[in-house]
């Protein structure tokens, strides 16, 4: 997938960024926080570092921060790429990394208001919880209405029937939920846009 991506887009510069074994910040805000994952197999994890070793051998740069996900490494890097005047792309199967784009961040699918959307749907998949009934119809519907969720909780009391009481008393939990959710943009990782470099390949 990386020689493709390399191949389609000839970036000038590349990094890689890996989850770390152990927990994150996230998890004490929200003890549950992808509670309800397996852990990754033991075939996978045996073959993280070999994938390590390739890259470094492609002269590919990876990066992991104890105590943070691989999205905020990558949420880091977007930034990074954006501030030096990058058109910066994002490689990444997660949706989370949706709330990234701008005119230079580019995820290989639309998205938009992404950490709203799931500040009110909750998270299935990472064990997080949401308004209860509300879909991502209803929680599409409201984004679009007010503008984004700090509107929402501004008009909680205008919206009426029982989605509106539900929001009213699950607000703490969507205010939770959008911080669990935000990637952190500002890691220090110890790395510059031009140490980014790669292609030195050692045979």
């Amino acid at each position: 997938m990386l020689s493709q991506v390399i191949d389609a887009e000839h970036p000038d510069h590349l990094a890689v960024a890996f989850d770390v074994k152990g927990g994150t910040f996230r998890n004490q805000m929200l003890p549950q926080y992808k509670g309800t994952r397996d852990a990754a197999p033991e075939e996978l994890l045996s073959q993280l570092p070999l994938i390590q070793q390739m890259l470094t051998a492609l002269g590919v740069t990876y990066i992991e921060k104890p105590g943070y996900e691989g999205d905020d490494v990558i949420g880091t890097l977007a930034s990074m790429g954006d501030q030096a005047g990058y058109r910066t792309l994002v490689l990444s199967g997660d949706r989370d990394a949706f709330q990234l784009i701008n005119d230079n961040i580019t995820v290989l699918y639309p998205g938009h208001h992404f950490k709203d959307l799931k500040g009110l749907m909750g998270d299935a998949s990472d064990n997080i919880p949401g308004v209860p009934g509300v879909g991502d119809g209803f929680a599409a519907k409201w984004i679009n209405q007010y503008g984004g969720l700090e509107q929402i909780i501004e008009h909680a009391d205008e919206i009426s029937g029982k989605k509106g009481e539900a929001l009213r008393e699950n607000i703490e939990q969507v205010k939770l939920n959008r911080s669990v959710n935000a990637l952190v943009r500002d890691l220090d990782l110890g790395v510059s846009v031009s140490d980014l470099t790669f292609g030195q390949v050692d045979a």
